[in-house]
């Protein structure tokens, strides 16, 4: 009786129906789902319980309650099978997952419960899925287990043979999968520290480039490629080739998309660093498609929808687009999951709230009618803009004419410049200098242009570093707010 029952768990635990039998069986048919309702609800604890309420007088062994025993049992098993070949066809990658390891958990329950023989096809046909879906530790773990049943019957057979030989080369792969994990988040480790040259990280890359390439081109595990070219792609950005890593993410791209199923999250992490690659090349199209691509794969993640958005609003704005990008503030703003999401994103568009005021002010574009309010976020969650915040602040200020305000302000903005570390570093902190050149200029501005011109030509001649840094640091290309702000001054 516990092999039935634990057959009715796996229906209820993934929510499969037991299907009926046709019409001129119904009689027996309606014996059978009697049996099933019985068990599931532990009515019957025992064939001797089952078969004398089916049968009335009748024993555990008498033949017309096993011959409904074993129909039930065959349903059950056929109900499953169904189910499995519907898993292997479903598109949502992460539910097939799921599914898969609570029916991995199930086979080893029925292996202990006089049902070895359905464990083990059910086995086979997890195993089928997980190499589908390239879930390779779960798939791996699958052929151990198909491994030690075939080849403790008979180790010369060739199911043992087989099941060896499918479980070393999952070994073999889970072991390239793990080797590129570990050389990218070795390399990020190095990147986000700050110690390494772009020079030696981009040595590093192409050397860890080099040693995953025989395991790319052995294994096209979803997992290995991924971190695989994550760290080939570090090599272009590093190098500000952003033409090369365009070209890199298309190709891995391509990659994802030929799988026999939908590869969500690496098609995700590509489109997304092509999207930030249309920054650098100021490519409106690319990065439009690219964004599009990325927030229906986002599907219901709406902290990554967001995190999309901000960067489509960080191109319009850098490709002068600005009625695009104040279209897409507009859009953001009335979405109603916006006061959902983490104060550090909705300081971000804070941020940008008074970007487009300043472009407002200077006659560029358009704000809409309606004046957004923030629910304003600590000091705590400012710190990541602080950079972006204090330098449109100080701009604003200069615009409006409030000098004694901006002088006070110049203690903290020469501290931010001078700060070896964070977010003023590279392009902001020359741009913080150049700022600093207004007040010292006596806010003349064919002084300041003068002071301020070895900055400038260090800022034009410095590339933008959107993919390794904090994109919020230049809302709007540093040249172009540079150009605005000096209108704002006395023409002398």
């Amino acid at each position: 009786m516990q092999d039935i029952l634990e057959l009715i768990r796996v229906l209820e635990q993934h929510n499969i129906y037991l299907p009926h039998s046709p019409p001129q069986v119904a009689e027996q048919d309606a014996i059978v789902l009697r049996l099933f309702e019985g068990v599931r609800v532990g009515q019957f604890s025992s064939d001797a319980d089952a078969a004398s309420d089916i049968t009335p007088g009748a024993s555990a062994d008498n033949s017309n309650y096993f011959e409904t025993r074993s129909l039930l049992r065959e349903r059950l098993a056929q109900a499953i099978e169904r189910f499995v070949a519907e898993l292997e066809q479903c598109p949502d990658t992460q539910q097939v997952h799921i599914e898969c390891q609570k029916l991995w958990l199930n086979v080893r329950t029925l292996s202990g419960q006089n049902a070895v023989k359905l464990a083990l096809d059910l086995a086979v046909h997890i195993l089928e899925i997980a190499q589908k879906f390239e879930f390779t530790l779960l798939a791996m773990d699958v052929a151990m287990y198909l491994r030690l049943q075939h080849c403790m019957r008979d180790t010369e057979s060739q199911s043992c043979a087989d099941a060896d030989a499918t479980y070393q080369q999952l070994r073999q792969a889970f072991e390239a999968e793990f080797q590129a994990e570990k050389m990218y988040l070795d390399l990020m480790a190095l990147c986000g520290a700050g110690h390494t040259s772009d020079e030696d990280l981009q040595y590093r890359a192409k050397e860890s480039t080099g040693d995953l390439a025989p395991l790319l081109a052995a294994y096209s595990s979803s997992k290995l490629h991924l971190y695989g070219n994550l760290v080939a792609l570090q090599q272009h950005l590093l190098a500000h080739d952003y033409m090369a890593a365009r070209n890199h993410c298309e190709k891995s791209i391509r990659f994802f998309l030929d799988k026999p199923y939908r590869a969500r999250d690496p098609l995700q992490v590509f489109y997304y660093h092509l999207l930030l690659c249309s920054i650098h090349l100021r490519d409106v199209e690319l990065g439009k498609q690219a964004a599009y691509s990325c927030l229906e794969l986002a599907g219901e993640n709406g902290t990554n929808q967001f995190k999309v958005k901000e960067l489509l609003f960080i191109l319009h704005l850098h490709t002068r687009r600005y009625d695009d990008a104040i279209d897409l503030f507009s859009e953001v703003m009335a979405d109603s999951r916006f006061a959902f999401l983490p104060d550090t994103i909705r300081a971000n568009w804070a941020v940008f709230d008074w970007y487009l005021s300043f472009l407002n002010s200077c006659g560029v574009g358009a704000l809409p009618a309606v004046k957004y309010k923030f629910n304003g976020p600590s000091a705590a969650h400012w710190q990541y803009q602080n950079c972006a915040r204090l330098i449109i602040e100080f701009v604003n200020l200069i615009r409006e004419k409030q000098l004694e305000k901006v002088r006070r302000q110049v203690p903290e903005l020469e501290q931010l410049s001078t700060r070896e570390n964070g977010a003023a570093r590279g392009r902001s902190g020359l741009f913080v200098q150049m700022l600093l050149q207004i007040p010292a200029s006596d806010f003349q501005r064919i002084r300041a242009e003068q002071l301020a011109g070895e900055y400038l030509a260090q800022l034009r001649a410095m590339p933008l570093e959107l993919a390794n840094t904090v994109t919020e640091l230049e809302v709007l290309p540093f040249e172009d707010l540079w150009h605005l702000v000096l209108q704002t001054l006395d023409a002398q």
